[in-house]
């Protein structure tokens, strides 16, 4: 599962580039299918894989795990980007 969507204070600046289709959260540990391209959860798409062999966008066959590696660097810069806030911000938290 990702990371909730409304705990981010920029996400708009992003469009849906970093959202898991899966989940339909940030992602998690992103992990691309080297297949397609196509980019998601790290337990989302393994759990998908494990059941269903497809690429959810493209439904692209999906063979085996070997075919998932970490995200690109420049995803994994945008991600950085994201200004997340504290798991405690309904304790009244205000740290970004």
């Amino acid at each position: 599962m990702g990371l909730d969507k409304n705990r981010f204070e920029n996400l708009a600046e992003f469009g849906g580039e970093l959202i898991c289709s899966i989940c339909m959260d940030i992602f998690d540990e992103a992990y691309m299918l080297t297949t397609c391209g196509h980019t998601f959860c790290k337990i989302c798409i393994e759990t998908w894989i494990e059941e269903r062999r497809n690429c959810l966008n493209c439904l692209l066959n999906v063979g085996y795990y070997r075919e998932l590696v970490a995200a690109p660097v420049p995803l994994k810069n945008i991600m950085s980007k994201l200004c997340i806030h504290c798991d405690y911000e309904e304790m009244g938290c205000e740290v970004v």
